[in-house]
């Protein structure tokens, strides 16, 4: 496999793909729980509407988190490639 990219700002990149991660499911385990407090106290339609919302939102952040995570194993792989490339290429 032949890459030239520009690896540090890909690790920079991976990084903040995981920091992104990392902060959106804080979010929702920060918010899942609220709403389990609240759940007892309202009930309406409307929470059941949001409790339905959030469980897909919840389900399509999972499938992104999956998909993200591939990202960036990819993203890993094509940095191992150009470090390699370059420490060949300048250890003649």
């Amino acid at each position: 496999m032949h890459v030239h990219v520009n690896a540090d700002e890909l690790e920079k990149f991976a990084r903040e793909i995981k920091s992104f991660l990392d902060t959106q499911q804080n979010a929702t385990s920060r918010l899942r729980g609220a709403f389990n407090r609240v759940k007892s106290s309202w009930q309406d339609n409307k929470c059941k509407e949001f409790e339905n919302n959030f469980s897909d939102l919840v389900n399509r952040l999972l499938r992104f988190n999956e998909l993200a995570q591939g990202d960036i194993n990819h993203l890993k792989k094509l940095i191992a490639v150009q470090r390699e490339y370059e420490r060949t290429r300048h250890g003649r």
